[in-house]
Formats: structure tokens, C-alpha cells, sequence
């Protein structure tokens, strides 16, 4: 088999020959290319799991012995979403693609040294000894990828690394990354108002439309911590386990400390109520 010579957008349409890819899908599949490193922050149905699956087969076909590994939260997720839509793809593809697709873990395999793999977090463990010339690595919903999961990717030292997801946290690795993107990295944040089918009733691609946003706006409300995250693709100020602004304790760190009083602990304050409650019985 000999690799492809093609772009991501034109493997798309030339060898997969899907529908092509709208305009800020279009945008992160050039990023792909022309980047290490690509971060992408989206809000819901803006099509990020069809792209996905688009760029695995990609690197995999026009890369000689490349290595492919992907993951996301739970197997669960990674088989019904992203596994499905790379079997779709796979097995719909205009031009035959060679390999034969497993599951569990999920395996595509066109020679010895050469496929993509997926396992979920639970089990990434799994790929310390894999190693390529060519390896793409790529996760789904990186918000809820914990940093040891990132470092196990790091170390298989990808000559691409693209991260899907609703950016739910201001904290982890997920977060930090896009808020200090290195000179090989691309932070491509996509909102789901920026659907091409915004306007249509409904969309025949499963992209956001205007009945789902009518829904959303009136299950949540245009100014809730859930329409920050999924549908403008923004972090949000706090996260959804916090009670306080990031902003307010990172102020708060700046003030100094002016000791005055007596110092009290929960240690000392457990101690002194249990003695008076004592006392009265």
C-alpha cells in the first residue's frame, strides 16, 4: 500500500468522500497540518467527533508506518461515539482502504508497525511502548483527561497532538495549555452559534440548530455556567465544582498575610468544643 499524498480536507473528500467539512472545521483541519500542536475548545454540534475520525484516517493513510493512539474518558465513549463514526468512515471510504478494524481495544491495523489504536483513560498504561516516526495523538473531551493521562501521551513524544472538547473546567491540563499556547500550538475555539445549520429548524448532520438552541436557552438560560461551556466553548470563570471566582481567589493569593490575634486551627477548635460540651453534660 502506498500512502496518500493529500491534505486533510481533500483525504476527506477525495478518499473518503464524505460531505466536506464547513468552514471552522475546515480552519482545525488546517491547523492540523500545519501545527503540532492543536487545541481546539468547542461548544456542542459543531461536528467534532466527524472531524475526529477524518484526521485519525488521515495521518494513518498518508503516513508511512505511523502510529495513531487515541482516547477519551471511558471506553464507552470512545467506542460509541469516535469508534462509530471511524467504522462509518472506514467502511464507507470511495477509495478501499486496507486494515481490518477491531474493538475493544479499538485496532486498525494496515501493517506490523503500522495502525491506531484506542484505549480509554482507564487504560492508557497500555501504550508506553509504542513508538513511531509518525505519531498523532489525539483526545477527546480533553477537560475530563486527567494529567496523568497526559503525560503518558507526552511521552510518546507525537508529532501531532490534537485535543477535542467542551471546555468545562479552568483548571487542568486542558485549560492551561490553551491559555499558554506555545509557538507549534493552535487554540481554535469553535462556537456552536457558529453552526452553518444555526438557523435550520433542524439539521440532517446532527449539527446545532435552532431548535436545539431554543431548548438549551430555555432549559439553562443564555447566562448559565452550562450555555458558557456548550455552547459559546468558553472556560468558564469557575469551574462547575467551584464555589469561588478563580479570579477572586487568585486576588486573594496577592494579599499578604498580617498576622493579629490569637492562631486558631480545626484541630484546637474541635478540641475546645468538645471539652465545653463536656463540661454541660
Amino acid at each position: 500500500f502506498a500512502p496518500f499524498t493529500l491534505g486533510v480536507e481533500a483525504f476527506n473528500a477525495t478518499v473518503l468522500g464524505r460531505p466536506p467539512y464547513w468552514s471552522r472545521q475546515g480552519e482545525i483541519a488546517q491547523a492540523v497540518e500545519n501545527f503540532r500542536t492543536v487545541l481546539a475548545p468547542t461548544g456542542n454540534g459543531v461536528g467534532k467527533t466527524f472531524l475526529a475520525a477524518g484526521i485519525i484516517l488521515w495521518h494513518l493513510y498518508t503516513h508511512r508506518d505511523s502510529l495513531v493512539v487515541f482516547t477519551a474518558q471511558t471506553f464507552s465513549q470512545l467506542d460509541n461515539v469516535l469508534g462509530r463514526e471511524l467504522r462509518q468512515a472506514h467502511a464507507r471510504a470511495r477509495q478501499p482502504l486496507p486494515g481490518r478494524l477491531t474493538r475493544d481495544p479499538i485496532r486498525l491495523s494496515v501493517g506490523p508497525s503500522w495502525q491506531a489504536v484506542g484505549y480509554s483513560t482507564t487504560k492508557t498504561e497500555r501504550l508506553s511502548g509504542f513508538h513511531a516516526q509518525h505519531v498523532l495523538a489525539l483526545i477527546d473531551e480533553g477537560s475530563g483527561v486527567k494529567p496523568q493521562i497526559w503525560e503518558v501521551l507526552d511521552s510518546l513524544n507525537p508529532s501531532k497532538l490534537v485535543v477535542f472538547g467542551n471546555p468545562l473546567q479552568s483548571s487542568g491540563p486542558f485549560y492551561e495549555r490553551c491559555q499558554r499556547p506555545g509557538p507549534t500550538t493552535a487554540v481554535i475555539q469553535v462556537s456552536s452559534l457558529e453552526s452553518p445549520d444555526i438557523e435550520q429548524p433542524r439539521s440532517r448532520w446532527g449539527l446545532a440548530d435552532r431548535g436545539w438552541l431554543q431548548q438549551v436557552a430555555n432549559d439553562y438560560g443564555v447566562d448559565s455556567l452550562w450555555w458558557t461551556t456548550h455552547v459559546e466553548g468558553r472556560f468558564p470563570d469557575a469551574s462547575a465544582e467551584s464555589v469561588l471566582s478563580r479570579a477572586w481567589l487568585d486576588r486573594a493569593a496577592e494579599v499578604p498575610h498580617v498576622r493579629s490575634g490569637p492562631t486558631r486551627t480545626a484541630r484546637s477548635e474541635e478540641r475546645r468544643v468538645g471539652k465545653e460540651c463536656r463540661s454541660r453534660w
